[in-house]
C-alpha cells in the first residue's frame, strides 16, 4: 500500500484528484487545512491536503493518465495538478520552490494546527475497513472450500446458514463432521454425515440446566430480561409447575412496579395457584418480603422489563440483585430476536452475571439458529423454553436432539 498527498484550494478539489489518479478505491487516512502564500503572513491563500492511502495493484491498473477536469483552466497552478509520495515528505515540493523564488527571504507560515482534522477517527474507520476486508476474505476461504465438499455436506451448511445458524458456525460445524468421518464415509454414507452433524450440534447446546431445588433452604431464582419477552407468564409457568405437578411450596416476589397491569396479572396468578405473592418497591421491602418466604421450597422473582441500553436500569437492577442474592439469575430472551440483538442484550444484562437463559416463543419463530448461536457464543445454559401462552403447560425442559433436529431439518425444509 503506497500513501500519497494531494493539494487545492478545495477539499472537493483535492479529492476529484485522487479519485482521478487512484480511482474509486482511494482511501483518505487524513486531512488538514492550512494557509500558504501571501506577504509576511497576509493574503495567504487557504488550501487543502488530504493524504490518501492505495494498494499498489490498483495503483498501477489506474496509472494511465485521465482526462482532465471538465472545465478546468489549462493553466492551472502547478500545485493543484501535483501529488506527492509519502517517501518525498521532507523533500521541498514544486510549489515550495516557486514560493521561495518569489519571495526570497520571507519566511513561509507554518499551517495553522487549529485547522488540522483529527487522525484517530480516520484511522479507526480505515481499521474497521480492514476488520471487514478480512472477514470478507475469511468468507471466501470458507465458500472456496465447501465447493470441495461432497454435495450433501454443502446442504447441511445451506440448512443451518438458512436456520439463521451464523456462517462461521456452521463452517465449524461442517469441518467437525469431515474431521469425525472417514474419506468414504464423507462420500458414501451422506446419513451417517447427518447424525454426526446432529451429535455435534447437540453438543455445543449442552445438557440443559433447569431449576434444582436446595435442601433446607428455599432455592431464589432470579428473572430477568428485557420488555416484552414474555418475563411474567413464565414465572405464572414455573410456579404452576412446582406448585401444583411437583407439590412443592413456592412464593412470588415482583418487582415490576412500573405497570400495574402486569403486577396484577401475576396476583392473579397466584390466587389461581394457590400462592402468596409480595410485592416490594424498595431495595429494604424486598428483604422483608424473602424474609416473610423464607420457608419456601422455590421463591421466584420477577423484575421489570429492562431497556438494556439504559444503564441507569441496569443499574438500579444490579441493586435489587445485590439485596436479593439469588441462586441463580435467568435471562429471558425472545427467539424472534436477531442473534446480533440477541448477544447484545446477553452483554449488557450480563453486568449482574447472567447463570441461565430461557427462550420465550420458540413456536413463533420461523428459525431457531439463534438458540444455538446464543448458547455457543456465550457458553451460558440453556434452562427452559417455551411454546405458547397457555399456563402451566407451555414450557419445557428442552430436548438438545429436538433442538438440533429443529435447527437442521426445518433449515433444509426451508432451503
Amino acid at each position: 500500500m503506497k500513501i500519497r498527498r494531494f493539494v487545492a484550494d478545495s477539499f472537493q478539489k483535492a479529492m476529484y484528484m485522487a479519485k482521478r489518479e487512484l480511482g474509486q478505491d482511494a482511501l483518505i487516512i487524513h486531512t488538514r487545512k492550512f494557509k500558504q502564500g501571501g506577504f509576511l503572513g497576509f493574503f495567504a491563500k487557504p488550501r487543502v491536503e488530504i493524504t490518501v492511502a492505495v494498494d499498489e495493484e490498483m495503483l498501477e491498473q489506474n496509472s494511465e493518465p485521465a482526462e482532465p477536469e471538465p472545465g478546468a483552466d489549462s493553466n492551472t497552478a502547478p500545485e493543484i495538478s501535483a501529488y506527492e509520495t509519502q517517501q518525498d515528505e521532507d523533500k521541498p515540493s514544486a510549489v515550495g520552490e516557486q514560493f521561495a523564488a518569489a519571495s526570497d527571504n520571507v519566511p513561509i507560515p507554518l499551517p495553522d494546527a487549529g485547522d488540522e482534522t483529527p487522525a484517530q477517527p480516520i484511522l479507526e474507520e480505515l481499521q474497521l475497513v480492514k476488520e471487514m476486508v478480512a472477514e470478507m476474505n475469511c468468507k471466501l476461504n470458507s465458500n472456496n472450500r465447501l465447493q470441495s465438499y461432497p454435495r450433501h455436506l454443502q446442504q447441511m451448511y445451506n440448512s443451518l446458514v438458512n436456520h439463521r445458524v451464523e456462517e462461521k458456525l456452521a463452517v465449524e460445524i461442517i469441518n467437525r463432521v469431515r474431521l469425525s468421518l472417514s474419506q468414504q464415509e464423507q462420500l458414501l454414507e451422506p446419513e451417517r454425515a447427518r447424525e454426526m452433524c446432529l451429535q455435534i450440534i447437540v453438543s455445543m447446546i449442552r445438557k440443559p440446566w433447569p431449576i434444582e431445588l436446595n435442601q433446607g433452604r428455599p432455592r431464589v431464582v432470579a428473572m430477568v430480561g428485557p420488555t416484552g419477552v414474555g418475563k411474567t407468564t413464565t414465572i405464572a409457568k414455573l410456579a404452576a409447575n412446582f406448585a401444583l405437578l411437583e407439590k412443592k411450596q413456592v412464593g412470588l416476589v415482583t418487582l415490576d412496579t412500573y405497570r400495574i397491569a402486569a403486577v396484577e396479572q401475576l396476583r392473579t396468578y397466584a390466587e389461581i395457584i394457590g400462592i402468596p405473592l409480595e410485592v416490594a418497591f424498595r431495595a429494604r421491602e424486598l428483604g422483608e418480603a424473602l424474609h416473610k418466604l423464607r420457608h419456601r421450597d422455590l421463591i421466584l422473582l420477577d423484575t421489570a422489563g429492562r431497556n438494556p441500553r439504559d444503564q441507569r436500569q441496569i443499574s438500579e437492577l444490579g441493586e435489587f440483585i445485590q439485596v436479593s442474592k439469588p441462586d441463580e439469575v435467568m435471562l429471558v430472551l425472545n427467539t424472534n430476536t436477531h442473534t446480533s440483538d440477541l448477544l447484545d442484550i446477553y452483554r449488557r444484562f450480563n453486568v449482574i452475571k447472567i447463570d441461565k437463559v430461557i427462550f420465550t416463543k420458540v413456536d413463533e419463530s420461523e428459525y431457531h439458529g439463534q438458540i444455538l448461536n446464543v448458547l455457543y457464543n456465550t457458553r451460558t445454559n440453556l434452562a427452559y423454553i417455551t411454546n405458547g401462552q397457555n399456563v402451566p403447560d407451555d414450557i419445557e425442559v428442552p430436548d438438545p436432539i429436538h433442538l438440533a433436529q429443529l435447527i437442521l431439518e426445518e433449515g433444509r425444509d426451508n432451503a
